[in-house]
């Protein structure tokens, strides 16, 4: 089975290939910063998770309740996000 398969639309001529090697390394690079971008969004996402437990945890702490906290901040909110 090929890599790659390129239809004319035209004129119906099909032309199956494999890919380059030069396609191949460029494959690679690809799915290198993929993996990269993907790793740093989660490291992003539980950074900003953690930030937002620490503003619940301290609103807590300073007497504010839960339904306080979601009238006055309610992009803040996580659902179980408190420490215990």
């Amino acid at each position: 089975m090929a890599d790659i398969l390129i239809v004319n639309a035209k004129t119906g001529v099909v032309i199956e290939r494999d890919f380059t090697v030069e396609e191949l390394e460029q494959r690679k690079i690809d799915k290198e910063t993929v993996e990269r971008i993907e790793e740093e969004y989660m490291l992003k996402q539980e950074e900003e998770l953690k930030i937002r437990i620490s503003a619940i945890n301290h609103a807590k702490s300073l007497g504010f309740t839960d339904e306080m906290i979601k009238v006055m901040y309610p992009g803040l909110i996580v659902e179980d996000a408190t420490e215990e």
